[in-house]
């Protein structure tokens, strides 16, 4: 667990991750949270800051982004990430049959904590991935 996210929370965590992006590469992240006034149990905060950390990996290696928008909305019990980028897109149906690792393992592990993923993609505009996870513990979901 990164030390941030393990004594500073999720928003600090995720705020020292875009700073960190953004001083190694030419990115601009903009970072919006809402309704995160407490910490989560540890467990789903490690996989959302995961989860992000994934998809602005993905925009690293692949999108030739300039600016990415990321938000994590918490209301009514779940947790809404939305990772937007102004990259290259993809064709959706092609991004996942070629194998994409990325992409694979983060619509599995949204699977398996009982959650949604949204992919909008256009070539020459940009991306937009939209997740929808419930805010339980880890050991209820999985059950």
């Amino acid at each position: 667990m990164p030390h941030s996210l393990e004594h500073l929370g999720l928003k600090n965590a995720l705020e020292q991750y875009c700073r960190t992006v953004m001083t190694s590469t030419e990115l601009t992240l903009t970072l919006q949270i809402y309704g995160l006034d407490e910490r989560l149990e540890r467990s789903i905060e490690l996989w959302v800051y995961r989860i992000i950390q994934e998809l602005v990996t993905n925009v690293i290696k692949h999108a030739k982004a300039t600016r990415v928008l990321i938000q994590l909305v918490y209301a009514s019990e779940l947790l809404h990430i939305t990772v937007e980028d102004n990259g290259n897109g993809f064709v959706t149906t092609e991004g996942l049959k070629k194998g994409n690792l990325g992409l694979r393992y983060l619509i599995d592990r949204t699977a398996y904590l009982k959650g949604a993923v949204t992919i909008e993609s256009e070539l020459g505009i940009g991306s937009s991935i939209v997740i929808e996870l419930p805010a339980r513990p880890l050991t209820q979901l999985i059950k």
